[in-house]
């Protein structure tokens, strides 16, 4: 593998840079935010990434064929297409290496603007501008260099702060974030925030889908919050019955595979009713592709404001690069998806199998979630959910020792939660429905053998032993 001192010429290592995007699209998503126009010196190279990068803000797949008929032909001196693909098959592979090659040419970059910066603030001395002129406007273009970032005072960011606290006392103390509709979370949380990543978790048959459609549908439905489903295990006409079932009360098995009574089909006709213009998208063709899912969400964003996203599940999205291992992949999508929220600003919400346990509890920790230091880094929020009565547990147990009967109830665990901590709390589970709803303890009574009840057994000659 060749270096960065292999590469003397200044355009080789912009190529190499180029080439690994076009090879391996992922590396757009994970360095976006140090890559820029002013990185590329020579025009062919600032002509292609020009191209590659109008593609993804369009919402489209950086590939090839798109990138290549999207550059001016006259800025690439007319290189063909065959010519275009060989040079890319044939560059050096940096792949190990690219975050190098990137920060050397943000260095370089920044370097030549300087000395540009000071060759200007020394005409205009020489023209006669006073020295504070000149040191002033030398300072504004020093601190708007790199063109990928975006400097905010503290003071500003304070600002923006105290304009949260004065949101929510003045609202009778709204969510400043997204509500997910269920109370104990969006209290303590304030609602899904912008540019966070959240991970859901739970081993199979736990909740974590239900959970995701029962966040997605209450923020659709009740809130008008624009939301995107990505499902890579279910068809959409299987989520839609999820969502139906969760709205009318009726089984989604019993929508999708049995003859419905009159006021069953008469009962789902009137909710669909309801929420026929509700913003609750659903992508029909969805491929694993993280790559795809990235333009598909970059769409969502662009066309229908979406707010939200759920990416259901991780261990399913796929990347056309190779990799060391199955961790090695995830922990790579999973910062593709936490910096795509940052950058489209909206929140991203990503469910997680948990590996099986071989022996104890089986309640969710943080050992159990896979690639689990890359994940845990990379998400804002991770959320367990499991359900004790489904191994036969009888009670949930929460940190504070406050003791539920695991009957109808899931156990919902904030085992991280950058910037609000950790916390857990339970809900009640519709197994029929798989809808999550607020726990409330009124419907939820323990059946007591008092005295009463053995004297009329011993009366009536009962005594159930």
């Amino acid at each position: 593998m060749q270096t960065l001192t292999d590469l003397q010429n200044q355009g080789d290592n912009e190529k190499a840079i180029i080439y690994s995007i076009l090879r391996r699209p992922e590396i757009y998503n994970l360095y976006a935010d140090r890559l820029h126009a002013g990185l590329f010196s020579q025009q062919a190279n600032k002509e292609i990434f020009r191209s590659l990068k109008s593609l993804v803000d369009a919402g489209e797949k950086i590939e090839i064929m798109p990138v290549y008929g999207g550059c001016d032909q006259k800025l690439i001196q007319g290189v063909s297409l065959n010519s275009f693909i060989k040079e890319i098959s044939e560059a050096p592979y940096i792949d190990q290496d690219v975050e190098n090659y990137i920060d050397y040419l943000n260095v370089r970059w920044e370097r030549v603007l300087f000395l540009n910066v000071t060759a200007e603030g020394n005409r205009r001395m020489i023209s006669g501008e006073s020295i504070h002129a000149v040191m002033a406007w030398m300072s504004s273009q020093i601190e708007n260099t790199h063109q990928g970032t975006k400097f905010i005072k503290i003071s500003e960011s304070m600002a923006l702060v105290l304009e949260n606290i004065e949101f929510r006392a003045k609202n009778n103390g709204q969510l400043s974030g997204v509500p997910t509709g269920l109370r104990d979370f969006d209290r303590f949380s304030n609602g899904f925030q912008k540019s966070d990543l959240v991970i859901i978790a739970g081993e199979t048959s736990q909740g974590k889908t239900s959970l995701a459609v029962t966040a997605a549908k209450n923020q659709s439905f009740t809130y008008r919050i624009p939301v995107l489903f990505l499902s890579l295990e279910m068809s959409h006409l299987q989520l839609s019955a999820r969502v139906m079932a969760q709205q009318t009360g009726i089984s989604s098995k019993t929508i999708l595979t049995e003859v419905l009574y009159s006021e069953e089909f008469e009962r789902l006709q009137n909710n669909i009713l309801k929420v026929k213009d509700a913003p609750f998208f659903i992508d029909s063709g969805l491929s694993s592709d993280v790559e795809d899912m990235v333009a598909i969400i970059h769409t969502a964003v662009a066309k229908h404001k979406v707010e939200v996203v759920y990416v259901d599940y991780l261990q399913l999205v796929t990347s056309k690069a190779r990799y060391g291992t199955k961790e090695e992949e995830v922990g790579t999508i999973t910062r593709i998806f936490k910096n795509l929220a940052k950058k489209l600003n909206i929140s991203i919400a990503v469910l997680s199998q948990l590996r099986r346990t071989q022996s104890g509890s089986p309640k969710p920790t943080m050992s159990r979630l896979r690639s689990s230091g890359q994940i845990e880094e990379a998400a804002d929020i991770v959320w367990f959910v499991w359900r004790p009565e489904y191994y036969g547990i009888e009670d949930i147990i929460l940190n504070d020792g406050t003791p539920f009967p695991s009957q109808e109830l899931a156990h919902l665990i904030v085992a991280k939660g950058r910037n609000i901590g950790i916390t857990d709390f339970v809900a009640k589970f519709e197994k029929p429905t798989t809808h999550f709803v607020d726990y409330d303890a009124k419907d939820f009574k323990r059946e007591e053998v008092g005295v009463d009840d053995v004297k009329a057994w011993i009366k009536n000659d009962n005594i159930p032993f």
